[in-house]
Order: C-alpha cells, then sequence, then structure tokens
C-alpha cells in the first residue's frame, strides 16, 4: 500500500488552534478569540473536506484544531453569557 499524500493544512490549522487557546488565556479580549476560533473552525472543516477528498494524511490534525476551536466558542460562549463582553 503506497503512504498517504501528507497535508500539511491539518497542521496549519493546529497550529491555528494553539493560537486560539494563547489568546482565550491572555487579556485581549473576547472578540479576539472568537475571531480566531471561527476562522480555525473554518479552516480545519476545510482541510478535513480536503483530505477527505484526496485521501490524504493529516486528519488527527484537523479534528483536533477543529474540536479545540469548537470548545473555544463554548467557553467564549459562555463567559460571555456569564460575563458580557470585554
Amino acid at each position: 500500500m503506497p503512504r498517504k499524500r501528507w497535508n500539511w493544512m491539518g497542521v496549519v490549522a493546529f497550529l491555528m488552534a494553539g493560537g486560539t487557546v494563547f489568546l482565550g488565556f491572555s487579556a485581549l479580549g473576547t472578540t479576539a478569540v472568537l475571531l480566531s476560533a471561527g476562522l480555525t473552525a473554518l479552516v480545519a472543516g476545510l482541510t478535513l473536506r480536503r483530505i477527505r477528498k484526496h485521501e490524504q494524511a493529516g486528519k488527527g490534525f484537523a479534528l483536533i484544531a477543529l474540536l479545540i476551536a469548537f470548545l473555544a466558542l463554548v467557553v467564549t460562549g459562555v463567559s460571555i453569557a456569564v460575563l458580557g463582553f470585554t
């Protein structure tokens, strides 16, 4: 069985998810976290579609990035509901 070609966008989405977590723990505000998490979810979703279509490797990175992005959106949404925009 030949090796699958690697999709580097999964790694990019994973790094973006790490940036989203960093923004969440910094004091930059909820708007930056919402934008970052939304962009990460978009990139990870598009990457998963491309990986599935072209049968490429890197699915784990994209799935973890998508999970982190959605968790960041949920946690930010809860903090906005409790504390309001900061």
